[in-house]
């Protein structure tokens, strides 16, 4: 929900789709970008390299199916 929150998702109280995604009283949706950002830090942490000279150029996520929002990492 915090992730949800913080890239936008609720801000329009009226629209029913953003409200899956940041109301606890809906069954929680997952956003799909949330995989990406959460999986990259921890297994990048302590690969010797010098992250200010890395630029991040591109990246590419495909999911078969959505990811459940009771999941833990």
């Amino acid at each position: 929900m915090l992730y949800a929150l913080s890239i936008g998702m609720g801000r329009d109280p009226l629209n029913a789709t953003e409200l899956d995604f940041v109301f606890e009283k809906n069954p929680l949706k997952t956003i799909p970008t949330m995989a990406s950002v959460v999986a990259r830090v921890p297994l990048l942490m302590n690969c010797g390299f010098d992250y200010t000279k890395v630029l991040h150029a591109e990246q590419h996520l495909r999911l078969h199916q959505p990811l459940p929002a009771e999941w833990e990492i």
